[in-house]
């Protein structure tokens, strides 16, 4: 029998940053007996993720039952190792999905992961998360959509909403198996940090794992937001998100290109929505607490006695400056992209213009037919 340690999610809690390290570090962990399952999020995205999203729209069991296979199968051929199987997408799918993938890995020591953090950080980097992936919802109608429960935020609540995630996944588990790792601020290193506090669930020596040197998959300010909120919507049906050509267009190009270098400042909850996300950050730490999971680092960190709210809307001048800044770097980048291209072209061409060695230009060798009128 394997120890299992399945982390499901949450989004936004400093998995891509945690996935990062964990992945450079195979070699480390596999030395202090730990198996990462999935090598790449790539793979584990194509190979599972999409078949159990499937079953969830479709009810292909079939598809759904032959893509969690292999990973039991791996998992059963080294009974010898401790098994991670990590990604942060997998919290939002239905109970169905949850029960396939714990009943798969009954047979084994299965223990629940879920790291954390409350809403007051969790609603404002989801909003600038979904306009990076090509939403086009303003920030008070999606804190409003959350306030109301609406079914505009049933995702964001499948995926957020933490004594509902521990029940559809962990309900059938023993409380001492499922493990909520409260995230601390990315500040925070060394002692109480996310990557210590996960290595302690997993049996390793953090010092050994090979930390990425910066953040992450870096969150943009609220002007920067509200400007690719708005080229979203400019957008219209061009660069859908399905074909993958909104990805190279803007998020590589915008988003990463130059948004994502130029952060200012954290996004804070709406002013007028302080009180109603402190109430709801109370009832979700309770309902945690009444389940009697493991509660792994500062409590505090998940039950902040006060937040920092700001402002919902920026002024026009602030937006126009972000879209200035991007424009100018834009334009950077395309030259520079440029005398790359032309400096290999350049190279290409030199290289047509040599002639060819001696031995290259000696006569070609005789066809077939030629030999053997000779011989």
């Amino acid at each position: 029998m394997s120890t299992v340690l399945l982390h499901v999610g949450t989004r936004k809690s400093g998995t891509s940053y945690l996935q990062k390290a964990l992945r450079e570090s195979d070699r480390e962990l596999t030395a202090q007996g730990v198996d990462l399952t999935f090598k790449t999020r790539k793979g584990h995205v194509e190979r599972q993720l999409v078949p159990l999203k499937q079953y969830a729209a479709s009810g292909d069991a079939a598809a759904a039952q032959a893509a969690v296979e292999p990973m039991v199968r791996r998992i059963a051929a080294h009974p010898e190792l401790r098994h991670l199987v990590t990604l942060e997408d997998l919290a939002e799918l239905p109970q169905p999905v949850a029960d396939l993938i714990v009943g798969a890995l009954a047979d084994h020591e299965l223990h629940l992961v879920v790291t954390a953090r409350h809403w007051g950080a969790t609603i404002p980097s989801e909003w600038q998360q979904c306009v990076k992936e090509r939403d086009t919802v303003g920030y008070r109608d999606f804190v409003g959509a959350i306030q109301q429960r609406t079914p505009a935020a049933a995702q964001f609540l499948d995926r957020q909403d933490l004594p509902r995630l521990l029940r559809r996944w962990g309900g059938s588990l023993d409380p001492a198996r499922v493990h909520v790792v409260a995230v601390p601020p990315s500040s925070r290193t060394g002692e109480g940090s996310l990557v210590q506090l996960f290595c302690g669930l997993l049996g390793v020596d953090p010092a050994t794992l090979r930390l990425p040197p910066g953040r992450i998959n870096a969150s943009v300010s609220l002007d920067q937001a509200e400007l690719l909120r708005r080229v979203n919507t400019e957008l219209g049906d061009r660069l859908p998100w399905a074909d993958g050509s909104y990805q190279v267009g803007i998020r590589e190009w915008l988003t990463r290109g130059t948004l994502m270098k130029h952060y200012t400042s954290p996004i804070r909850i709406p002013h007028e929505f302080g009180d109603w996300c402190l109430e709801e950050i109370r009832r979700q730490h309770d309902g945690v607490v009444d389940l009697g999971v493991d509660l792994v680092g500062d409590p505090a960190d998940l039950l902040p006695t006060r937040l920092e709210t700001g402002p919902d809307t920026v002024p026009e001048e602030e937006v126009l400056a972000a879209a200035i800044t991007a424009l100018a770097d834009l334009g950077a980048l395309q030259w520079k992209e440029q005398r790359q291209h032309r400096t290999l072209q350049a190279a290409h061409d030199q290289l047509r213009a040599e002639p060819a060695p001696a031995e290259s230009r000696a006569a070609p060798r005789p066809s077939l037919r030629d030999r053997l009128r000779r011989r």
